[in-house]
């Protein structure tokens, strides 16, 4: 079973529609999260593991790709990474 999570938060401060509310509301809820994670810290273990994922996708343009420096596409047997890692807390 693999299971994935992606959070993304992004902000473009030098933006014209700035607006500090906005701002000021995503940082209280920042910090009220890394607070309560504090907070909870309990022992756990960390583990870590990798491993090839082939057809999972393709997040390169090949024809891109093609253009780049040997040196780069020799990093890898494909066009693309398919190595995954996985990072797991309990």
């Amino acid at each position: 079973m693999i299971l994935a999570e992606h959070w993304c938060l992004s902000a473009d401060l030098g933006s014209i529609d700035h607006h500090p509310q906005h701002f000021e509301a995503i940082v209280a809820v920042i910090t009220a999260s890394i607070v309560q994670a504090n907070d909870d810290l309990q022992p756990g273990d960390i583990f870590i593991n990798s491993g090839q994922v082939a057809n999972a996708g393709a997040n390169r343009s090949a024809v891109a790709y093609k253009e780049k420096p040997p040196a780069e596409p020799a990093r890898y047997r494909e066009n693309t990474n398919t190595e995954m890692l996985l990072l797991n807390c309990r």
